[in-house]
């Protein structure tokens, strides 16, 4: 592994911290988030919202209530992926950390998160996400992600209590909701997939991550607390995002060798995934064909971007692949799902 061990960041002290907060509607859990991570160690620190052409003007209507807070304002809703590409620009700090504006924090999350930093060799440090109404939950403790590009948030439903430092599977990348990196290993990675919009960006930067050899890490004693409130959009329009962006990390991060192998069997699970689809959901369906249909059309532009990601890579496929889940979790969670924690939680809290 050859990884740029410039960055070895003595400056970890929270004084070279920026926390960006992407936010689009909702000026109360904005400032729910702001008063925690204000009242937490994160003195200081620079916070950063960015007002994602939201229609609640979040820097007119509370802007002058938060005078150590920066409001940028994006010219259009660029996504959770433009927003942090944007937060990023606008911090001054060699830290990022960035957070949903639906989390809560406590007291001491921001030394713990951003005290792996101090390795080189680690790229993001994310912390764990427990339901904000159900606090002995998990929401995420990372994502887990099998060998087809399917990704899921890591323990989604489980109780936390015990949780620590037992044997599950292994987290493959950091999700959005909390998680810290250095300034300059986001800009060597080449930033966020502002293509994707939302929805597994997170999971193609920490596979990208993966590729030029640094560790994705996920603390599971770090907690924070995700309201999950839901993105606003509908069933319909996250199926389609997620089915696209899934696959283009795929079509971007793997090698050509590896593309290859993996092949048939990604096409066995989308033809069986669609067939079901069919027959059970046709609006879901044709979400589904749109994301495929998507990827090729814009697939010139996906192997340009390829061969950049490509251009970066210091780590074997065999190599990331032992990171992966053996077999495909959408086929286990299908034929499971009646049953899955997953299933209770979308159900109570939406999409």
């Amino acid at each position: 592994m050859n990884v740029d061990r410039s960055s070895a960041v003595d400056q970890t002290s929270l004084i070279g911290a920026s926390v960006v907060i992407v936010h689009y509607e909702g000026l109360n859990q904005l400032r729910s988030c702001l008063d925690s991570i204000l009242k937490s160690d994160a003195d200081g620190v620079e916070v950063i919202v960015i007002d994602n052409a939201s229609r609640d003007s979040c820097t007119e209507a509370i802007g002058g209530s938060y005078p150590t807070v920066r409001f940028v304002k994006a010219p259009q809703n660029l996504g959770t992926s433009g927003g942090w590409n944007l937060g990023a620009k606008a911090a001054t700090r060699p830290l990022l950390v960035f957070l949903n504006d639906d989390v809560l924090v406590p007291p001491r999350w921001l030394t713990s998160l951003t005290s792996h930093l101090d390795d080189p060799s680690v790229g993001v440090a994310s912390a764990t996400a427990l339901f904000l109404d159900q606090p002995e939950t998990i929401n995420s403790a990372g994502g887990i992600l099998d060998f087809l590009g399917f990704g899921l948030n890591r323990s989604i439903g489980q109780p936390y209590y015990g949780f620590v430092g037992q044997p599950h599977e292994k987290p493959f990348y950091a999700v959005g909701t909390a998680f810290a990196t250095r300034k300059d290993v986001l800009e060597r990675s080449g930033g966020f997939d502002e293509e994707m919009f939302m929805y597994a960006d997170d999971l193609d930067w920490s596979w990208r991550l993966r590729l030029m050899g640094y560790k994705v890490l996920v603390d599971e004693r770090v907690v924070v607390y995700h309201k999950w409130h839901g993105s606003g959009l509908t069933l319909n329009r996250m199926a389609y995002l997620l089915e696209r962006n899934e696959l283009r990390a795929v079509l971007k991060n793997y090698g050509a060798a590896a593309l290859v192998w993996i092949a048939p069997a990604l096409t066995m699970v989308k033809l069986a995934k669609g067939f079901a689809l069919l027959l059970l959901d046709r609006s879901l369906f044709r979400s589904i064909v749109q994301g495929w249909f998507w990827n090729l059309a814009n697939l010139r532009e996906t192997l340009q971007e390829r061969r950049s990601v490509q251009s970066k890579r210091q780590v074997t496929d065999r190599t990331i692949v032992h990171d992966m889940v053996v077999g495909s979790l959408e086929l286990r969670i299908g034929l499971g799902w009646h049953h899955h924690p997953l299933r209770a939680a979308v159900g109570e809290r939406g999409v």
